[in-house]
């Protein structure tokens, strides 16, 4: 089981999906969370794609892929090439080179840096938001492994809203990566509320210390999702945070297609050894995603804007088809240059290579990375005050004992594992054989 109770608060939404959800004649009539959809699938392409697949060669490989050899996909084993005794004959030669390293090259060649930090940026943001926990917890709502105290007849009541505030406190152990947390989780009485609205307000303890916290909000009469979460993790801090709209499916929700969905995520610590702060923010509208993300660190600053295009169910099948770049990079290295740079990528069959007539041709021509406020603002810090104002001491209404060492929920291990997203997406584009590449490009300058 890849459940990791340290590192994300979405991680344990799933937890509320005990609940119930009324019926509804109209907007969001939420009462508990059960049947709401999976943050996994947040990024879930439309069905209802206006790419034309024409220029896209066999079957892209899944995002989750790209991380195992990114100079083979972006760059076609052009990065193992860079070093000596290579030398270029002219300035022209150099450039070509440069081109190749950073994209914006010649048709077929390889799309580089660029295409790359296109890939790492939704891969970094959907990683930081997805969950497969949800897909545990509803199965473990079928059996009495995750008995209630004091119990009850209704489970289903223990997370609908009432007029007053309810606490729970679900005691998670037996997981595969060691340790125990308690979930304190806060059901916002509808007299502390404006409007109409179900909000929970969660807290997550580990050795008798708030590591994280979460806010989730969803407003029946606009059928507006949002929810922030963040805290602390193994290399640094974080905080994700998601705006949707939902449509009812069914008895439950899903994520609405016919409107925007968006995923920010930060991120404040090291990788490495090395410092990095790093942000982005990623939106979907049917097929077509744009992403942003500014990263600031020991090897300098980089800042990519991209369009693409996508397919897809949700985060374990995602699939990267084609996009558009403008990247800015400032590297620290010797005799790097600052530089801004434009490209097309779409995938050949082996690699992603650079092209001038993408779907996105007109768009990335026509923008301005100077002029997009995204990168102007600064990265700034996990706010980590609002640890401080709750306790792992609180007292509960109720407590859902959730033991993953139980036969019953290890068995459910098998349905739920593909809805893990794994994958060290931050320093995908920006490895040691990349700023090996980097920096012997530029001891070799050939000047014009």
């Amino acid at each position: 089981m890849k459940l990791k109770i340290c590192l994300s608060l979405n991680a344990v939404l799933g937890l509320l999906l005990l609940s119930a959800c009324g019926g509804s004649s109209g907007g969001a009539n939420v009462n508990g969370l059960s049947g709401l959809p999976d943050a996994s699938n947040l990024f879930a392409a439309s069905s209802s794609s206006s790419l034309s697949w024409a220029a896209v060669t066999g079957t892209p490989p899944l995002l989750t892929d790209l991380v195992d050899d990114p100079d083979a996909y972006f760059w076609d084993s052009f990065l193992s090439t860079l070093h000596s005794p290579l030398t270029f004959a002219t300035n022209d030669d150099w450039r070509a080179a440069e081109k190749k390293l950073y994209g914006g090259g010649q048709d077929g060649d390889p799309a580089g840096n660029g295409a790359c930090m296109m890939a790492a940026t939704v891969g970094q943001t959907v990683r930081q938001l997805s969950s497969n926990t949800m897909c545990y917890i509803k199965g473990m709502s079928e059996n009495e492994d995750a008995p209630i105290e004091p119990s009850v007849g209704d489970r289903s009541s223990v997370f609908k809203q009432a007029s007053s505030d309810k606490w729970v406190k679900v005691a998670v152990s037996g997981d595969e990566h060691g340790g125990n947390m308690n979930v304190f989780i806060r059901v916002v009485g509808s007299d502390n509320l404006e409007g109409d609205k179900y909000k929970l307000e969660l807290h997550f303890c580990e050795s008798a210390s708030v590591t994280g916290r979460e806010v989730i909000t969803v407003d029946r009469s606009t059928e507006a999702y949002n929810s922030t979460e963040y805290g602390s993790e193994e290399n640094g801090t974080h905080q994700n945070s998601i705006s949707a709209y939902l449509i009812k499916s069914g008895t439950g929700f899903d994520w609405d297609p016919a409107k925007g969905r968006t995923g920010e995520s930060f991120f404040e610590g090291s990788y490495g050894g090395h410092s990095q702060k790093y942000k982005s923010k990623v939106t979907l509208d049917g097929s077509d995603l744009t992403a942003r993300a500014i990263s600031d660190g020991d090897f300098g600053v980089n800042k990519n804007y991209s369009l693409l295009s996508i397919t897809g169910s949700g985060a374990s099948s995602l699939r990267f088809l084609e996009g558009a770049f403008t990247n800015r990079n400032e590297p620290t290295c010797d005799g790097c240059n600052s530089g801004t740079y434009s490209g097309q990528a779409q995938y050949n069959g082996s690699f992603y290579e650079s092209t001038a007539s993408g779907t996105y041709a007109s768009e990335i021509a026509a923008y301005d990375i100077s002029a997009d406020s995204f990168f102007s603002e600064a990265i700034g810090s996990v706010d980590t005050t609002s640890l401080t104002d709750v306790s792992c001491d609180q007292t509960v209404d109720y407590t859902i004992t959730m033991d993953f060492s139980t036969p019953a929920v290890a068995a459910l291990q098998s349905t739920c594992e593909d809805r893990a997203f794994d994958g060290e997406f931050n320093q995908m584009c920006w490895g040691s054989s990349f700023q090996s590449a980097q920096n012997y490009l530029y001891t070799v300058y050939v000047a014009p």
